[in-house]
């Protein structure tokens, strides 16, 4: 941190008793150390940029170095206004992350009081699942699940897999359903 100091005390003393060639490095610092500073110091690298729009406003510079400190104060507006913009957009992420957080324990809490009549629900797979008690052919269990608007059980994971079979020995079942409600 120290040598960020130094490099905006160097800069202040350049444009103390202004010259081109001491605009000039003044800049140079600028570019080098100006996103630092902006972090560590923002109120007194104002303090070089509204130096440097003195100069340039009584055309103590040449055109060529005028233009150069013109373009970075207006880099440091233009940057101001995007860190501004962050720090909104950072806040309404952080509102969102909030609201989301708050509906999900909400869909948990609901969950855990619903009457589910036998249907268990797999987060990672987003389904459901529903162990039958009674033995059908392949047949009947397709005629079976289509009257109830459910699809037998597609396994496509080995967590999907440890599921299903934990679910069918805690019922003492091997027959299942999978679909949605």
């Amino acid at each position: 941190m120290a040598h960020e100091l130094l490099a905006l005390e160097i800069m202040l003393l350049m444009l103390k008793t202004p010259t081109e060639d001491s605009v000039e490095v003044c800049i140079a610092f600028l570019k080098e150390c100006g996103a630092k500073l902006t972090e560590i110091a923002p109120r007194a690298l104002d303090n070089v940029f509204s130096r440097l729009r003195n100069n340039f406003a009584e055309a103590q510079l040449d055109s060529r170095r005028t233009t150069i400190s013109k373009h970075y104060c207006t880099k440091r507006v233009q940057n101001a206004e995007v860190r501004d913009e962050k720090a909104e957009l950072e806040v309404k992420i952080t509102a969102v992350q909030s609201k989301n957080s708050g509906l999900e324990t909400q869909i948990n809490r609901t969950m855990t009081f619903l009457d589910l009549n036998g249907w268990v629900y797999l987060a990672k797979t987003a389904s459901w699942y529903k162990v039958i008690d009674q033995y059908m052919t392949f047949d009947q269990a397709v005629a079976d699940c289509a009257s109830r608007k459910v699809h037998l059980v597609s396994i496509h994971s080995q967590e999907e897999h440890d599921f299903v079979w934990k679910l069918a020995n805690e019922n003492d079942s091997g027959y299942f359903k999978n679909g949605d409600f």
